[in-house]
């Protein structure tokens, strides 16, 4: 989470289940394009890398994609719970219906909310799903992203908590840790279990930062690769960790080192796997600097075809405000969805023409979407 901060999926069973939840498996009973649609796939392309200031590394490779626009402006949820913005995407999928689960900003503190569609552009929003917790514990302050999927058994929600927060405006603030609640339908209602499952610990590379994100079943291990961040002389670095476990429940354990180095400044990955080609495509959102202000400014995407090693030259952008039609300055967390021969690509940002700067800049928030073609094609191949 970029304050002051597929998918999520289980690989297995998304192979398995096709249709009926996870995330980032292919849905075969609710598409919107079909065979005869097909298109030709999208090949990564050059561009133009970003120049940062402070000399933060950029990307001189894009995915191609296409802007359908807003599908969910914020200020829909009953009880004016996303009246001041809707961000914090996640979509999944259970028979014909979709679920998007998104952080709402506009009541006492952020909360999860949930939407539903039959089409993906058209949105009910049901309202929050997830009460916080009471005080002392450690979703007193925000249950906040999500990323949920079914295991085969019972529906999994990994969210984001945090105990303390700003007062005006309200924002969630570090550290942010992992907590988990289940289901037996995909829209609750949800039992949290105890927490956190994945800590915060000083002196790592998640010292003030270890929220939740997607997870592979890879070699008989479960994988999450988890957001981390640690402040390092008054700056955050961010970063994805993998945690492993034997079971879904934890506990986790997060690798010495990173997945990718603290420098790329990447969050809240969502992992989805391209069969046709067994590559492994790790959808971040970049924090990038604006003006002096660190803010969300672009999805990434890197690719491997072994889940536990990334390097981080194979990466490039897929939405940023070249891309987008309507957001030219924020571009937050990515979630994505295969439909057919097309991946749909969610994301959150802000209509405004001018950068919103501190705290106000987490405001404003409405939940766009993008078309990208399959297969995608790397330069490698």
């Amino acid at each position: 989470m970029a304050r002051g901060i597929i998918v999520s999926f289980l690989g297995m069973f998304v192979m398995a289940c096709s249709g009926c939840g996870g995330g980032g498996g292919s849905s075969s009973s609710s598409q919107t394009t079909t065979s005869a649609q097909a298109q030709t796939g999208a090949q990564i392309v050059p561009t133009t890398p970003v120049q940062y200031a402070d000399g933060r590394p950029s990307t001189s490779l894009r995915v191609p994609s296409t802007d359908y626009g807003v599908v969910l402006p914020h200020g829909t949820a009953p009880g004016g719970v996303d009246s001041l913005g809707a961000r914090d995407v996640y979509v999944y999928q259970s028979g014909s219906t979709y679920f998007m689960t998104y952080d709402g900003s506009g009541g006492p503190s952020w909360n999860t909310v949930l939407a539903t569609s039959d089409n993906l552009t058209a949105w009910t929003v049901k309202g929050n799903i997830v009460p916080l917790g009471n005080a002392g514990s450690p979703d007193s302050d925000c249950v906040c992203y999500a990323q949920t999927f079914f295991d085969g058994q019972q529906w999994r929600m990994y969210y984001t908590t945090s105990t303390s927060q700003s007062s005006s405006p309200v924002v969630p603030l570090a550290p942010y840790k992992a907590m988990l609640a289940t289901a037996s339908a995909p829209s609750g209602p949800w039992t949290k279990a105890p927490g956190p499952l994945i800590d915060t610990q000083a002196g790592t590379y998640y010292a003030d930062t270890a929220s939740p994100g997607s997870i592979v079943t890879y070699q008989g291990q479960s994988l999450q690769f988890f957001s981390a961040g640690q402040i390092v002389d008054g700056k955050m670095m961010r970063t994805i960790g993998i945690a492993r476990s034997s079971s879904l429940d934890g506990p986790w354990k997060p690798d010495s080192q990173p997945a990718l180095p603290a420098t790329e400044q990447i969050e809240n990955a969502v992992v989805w796997l391209q069969q046709s080609t067994g590559t492994y495509f790790m959808f971040v959102d970049h924090i990038g600097l604006n003006n002096g202000s660190e803010i969300g400014d672009a999805a990434w995407v890197y690719w491997t075809k072994d889940p536990t090693q990334w390097n981080a030259a194979n990466k490039a952008v897929v939405m940023d405000g070249q891309a987008s039609n309507w957001s030219k300055n924020v571009i937050g967390i990515p979630s994505v969805l295969q439909v057919g021969d097309r991946l749909a690509l969610f994301y959150d940002g802000d209509k405004s023409p001018v950068l919103r700067t501190g705290l106000d800049g987490n405001l404003n928030r409405d939940i766009g979407m993008a078309w990208i073609n399959l297969p995608i094609a790397t330069p490698a191949q």
